[in-house]
């Protein structure tokens, strides 16, 4: 074989993984991907990037007595892949022993291939992609207008191999394909201009079409063109759209319930495990099987299966969330949701689809009812401590109802809050939202708001 042939993904990983058992390690794991990109950017209202990548890599864990280390390549050759675990073997021999590594994951249940995880029409696009960069042309071309900018218009897509094989007997592999597409515009009318205005979606198995975001996008941008003042500062009813509630869910609630949070006791929950932490109306489910959903996969970054899991159940918390490193230090078995960002960086611990299923109230109904501030998003919530609850961002675009149907745009405000406090008294609603890795309702909540 030629030395610097370009292997398959499949052989690759094959390879690198006799090469590591050839040199009496303890233990290893290969994962590899190869992937096909495509990103269209446009901005200040004309195309500004076309751009392609196609690229593979191999990533490394190998295990000498307890010494583990990481390493990489994206050299898909016989050349790269031996010196890659060559070089991981010297590493470990000399590095120190971690006393909490417990091994590299055992199979013990049966993989489930989520529906709708591969789509050929996207597969084909970036072959293709006249009708991708088509449609962000007539997008731009059908919106932009004096008093309507797109400041950012992103479209991509992706198709990837994964294969991950361990030692331990784990060997799967499987393909899958994305689409994602995201614009960032503001409404202007004179003086007055409307706070950013942000509108994402994405799938595995179809486009999104950008105009349908920016006919969105421009509606909220024209009905946030004004600024009403109101009696600051003060707690009032908020309601966060599915969006922003998952968002704040994901910083605060979603970090406490990581395995990382349970083994360092950083979690407020670490304890509470079979007991309420929130009212009965919120159960949350983590779902990597949901048909077309960018969450959806059939294993995790360390080849463990993933399977739908109530994580709390009518505001009884059911579980946290565990890769194998972290769910053997615990005494538990890992949950299936070890991810990995690339072969660049070693797995850590993420949800896969958030699904927080609905209430029994109707958005309408709330609104009604009057004196109630509708917030958009929370941009800055990635701030807020998952230790205690404690956020704050801005809420921008808002708007106060008020009982009567009197609508007043607020623009952007200032809102903090503690949700672990907040969510007490918590509604959520029958609608729900439903795209990109999350399922979710609007959700009321009381929080503090302090500025326009």
């Amino acid at each position: 074989m030629v030395q610097h042939q370009s292997l398959s993904l499949h052989d690759a990983v094959d390879l690198a993984l006799r090469h590591a058992s050839r040199l009496g390690v303890s233990g290893v794991e290969v994962y590899g991907i190869r992937y096909k990109r495509l990103t269209v950017n446009a901005a200040k209202g004309e195309i500004s990037s076309v751009l392609f990548n196609d690229e593979g890599g191999i990533a490394l864990r190998l295990d000498v007595e307890g010494r583990v280390v990481f390493s990489y390549v994206n050299s898909l050759n016989l050349a790269s892949i031996r010196k890659l675990v060559d070089g991981a073997y010297r590493q470990a021999v000399s590095s120190p022993v971690d006393p909490y590594f417990k091994g590299f994951y055992e199979p013990s249940r049966e993989y489930v291939f989520p529906d709708r995880i591969y789509s050929p029409v996207i597969s084909k696009r970036l072959t293709d992609p006249r009708d991708v960069i088509d449609s962000v042309i007539s997008a731009i071309q059908e919106y932009e207008s004096d008093k309507f900018k797109v400041t950012w218009l992103y479209m991509g897509l992706g198709e990837a191999r994964q294969v991950i094989a361990n030692s331990e007997g784990v060997y799967e592999e499987f393909s899958s394909t994305f689409a994602r597409s995201m614009v960032d515009t503001i409404g202007v009318d004179g003086v007055n201009r409307s706070p950013s205005i942000y509108e994402a979606d994405g799938w595995r198995d179809r486009i999104p079409d950008p105009r349908m975001l920016l006919e969105k996008a421009r509606e909220k941008a024209f009905r946030s063109l004004r600024r009403e003042k109101i009696e600051l500062p003060r707690e009032y009813r908020i309601i966060l759209t599915p969006e922003a509630f998952t968002e704040l869910f994901n910083y605060t609630f979603g970090e406490a319930l990581l395995g990382i949070s349970y083994v360092n006791r950083s979690s407020p929950f670490t304890d509470k495990v079979g007991e309420s932490i929130a009212p009965e109306c919120l159960t949350v489910i983590d779902n990597p099987h949901e048909p077309g959903k960018l969450g959806s996969t059939p294993f995790d970054g360390e080849g463990a299966p993933t399977y739908p899991k109530k994580v709390i159940d009518k505001g009884v918390l059911k579980t946290f969330l565990f890769d194998n490193y972290y769910a053997k230090i615990a005494g538990f078995e890992s949950t299936g949701n070890a991810s990995r960002s690339s072969y660049t960086s070693p797995p850590g611990i993420a949800w896969s689809n958030l699904v927080i299923e609905p209430g029994d109230v109707k958005l309408d109904e709330i609104l009604e009812d009057g004196n109630v501030i509708y917030v958009e998003r929370i941009q800055g919530v990635f701030n807020a401590k998952f230790q205690t609850g404690d956020y704050g961002g801005a809420g921008t675009p808002a708007w106060l109802y008020l009982r009567g149907g009197e609508v007043k745009p607020l623009g952007s405000i200032s809102v903090s809050g503690n949700i672990y406090r907040d969510i007490e008294t918590c509604m959520l609603t029958r609608e729900v939202e439903d795209k990109g890795s999350f399922r979710a309702p609007y959700a009321l909540i009381t929080a503090k708001v302090h500025t326009i």
